[in-house]
């Protein structure tokens, strides 16, 4: 006997409202993955480099990197290139770990040349920022052209914004949504065949220690209300709306099993422990997991489940009007008619109906029909599986 199973999954919702959209050509969350979500699938490829808590407290929505060998690679493409006459703007979030070094926290660059752009953290060579612990950003510069941010960072959350104007050959630097007064310049070739990198430059050195999260990257210049804007966002987890993580999904099984993916530790509602569990009985489930770097969270699923019987249909009744089998009728689960009619033994048509429930008097133009055998022919949907069967048999009217 097969079971129809309609399970519905419900995590927290995400919507962003009044985020700049346009322009955006690379949007990288790290909604529990390196996936781009500006509809461009410039997806990341990760070395390394683990999830972690965003800057609200979320877990598994930002990523840390460990400053040794840990970076996100993302191949090169029209959409993260730039060249010397495209304005553009890369909007990121860092969280740098007090042993931080001069590092690479995001890299375009074709290492050794001015090419593309980067942005560095805690530099103190006099090649970019002229004091430690700052962040600059650089526009394939040669010495001393990156715009720096006016005061060091610490290792809180920060939200760093750098903007290239192709038109006046500048770029600029905002931290927590403030312009920083440095302006630096351009003096090579913007457009590169390099990857896009996370963590470290374009030959794996100069690893960034600490944690990234939301990237984006537009092809024109926000102004400074969008990026107070970006700085502002809100948390995913405070968001009201829909969107793709609430799941309706429909299945055809005897059971169904129910799996919390890949963790360290897990409690269920049922009280198991294991990764998965079998369920055969409808009500609300939910499991607590623990992932390696410390997040947990809770997921709840509502689980329904109805059976698809193997339904008789009656083969004769008397309509005599003694309230007892009156009614030629049967009832099912999750099975609906499509067409059902009745003929008698001379082909003629007396009785049909293209809808659930099927329910016959007996009568044809409100004349009760003879004593007989009458045959009937019908179509039926399952609405487990939405497929449909042709069946027919026979039927005795007895008054």
């Amino acid at each position: 006997m097969r079971l129809y199973i309609s399970i519905f999954f419900f995590m927290f919702l995400r919507a962003y409202s009044q985020i700049p959209s346009l322009g955006l050509e690379g949007y990288w969350p790290f909604h529990g993955n390196t996936n781009d979500s500006s509809g461009y699938f410039n997806n990341g490829i990760v070395h390394g480099a683990t999830l972690t808590y965003d800057r609200f407290g979320n877990c598994n929505e930002a990523y840390s990197f460990n400053g040794i060998n840990a970076d996100i690679v993302i191949p090169n493409s029209s959409n993260v290139d730039m060249d010397n006459f495209t304005d553009f703007t890369i909007s990121i979030w860092i969280k740098t770990h007090i042993n931080n070094a001069n590092s690479v926290v995001l890299s375009k660059n074709s290492f050794g040349s001015w090419s593309g752009y980067q942005f560095f953290a805690n530099i103190s060579g006099s090649g970019y920022c002229n004091m430690p612990n700052h962040v600059s950003f650089y526009t394939a510069s040669g010495a001393a052209q990156d715009a720096c941010t006016n005061n060091s960072i610490d290792t809180n959350w920060h939200h760093v914004v750098g903007v290239y104007k192709s038109n006046i050959n500048q770029n600029y630097i905002y931290l927590d949504g403030i312009l920083q007064s440095d302006v630096g310049q351009r003096s090579g070739t913007l457009s590169t065949a390099a990857d896009l990198v996370l963590g470290s430059n374009t030959v794996n050195s100069e690893y960034f220690m600490g944690n990234l999260d939301a990237i984006r990257i537009y092809k024109r210049a926000l102004t400074a209300q969008e990026i107070v804007q970006l700085y502002n966002e809100a948390s995913p987890s405070q968001i009201i709306g829909t969107s793709d993580f609430l799941r309706d999904t429909t299945l055809c099984a005897d059971s169904v099993n129910l799996n919390a993916g890949v963790a360290i530790s897990y409690t269920w509602s049922t009280g198991s422990h294991t990764q998965s569990i079998n369920v055969s009985n409808s009500g609300t489930y939910w499991a607590t997991i623990e992932s390696s770097n410390g997040c947990r969270q809770t997921d709840t699923a509502h689980v329904t489940i109805a059976f698809l019987d193997n339904f008789l249909i009656p083969n004769v009744f008397t309509p005599n009007g003694d309230g007892a089998n009156d009614f030629f009728e049967f009832k099912t689960t999750n099975i609906t008619v499509n067409d059902f009619r009745i003929y008698n033994r001379w082909g003629k048509l007396v009785y049909s109906i293209t809808q659930s429930p099927v329910k016959w008097n007996g009568k044809q133009a409100n004349e009760m029909v003879d004593d007989g055998t009458y045959y009937w022919v019908a179509s039926f949907n399952n609405a487990c599986d939405n497929s449909q069967t042709q069946q027919k048999g026979f039927l005795t009217v007895f008054k």
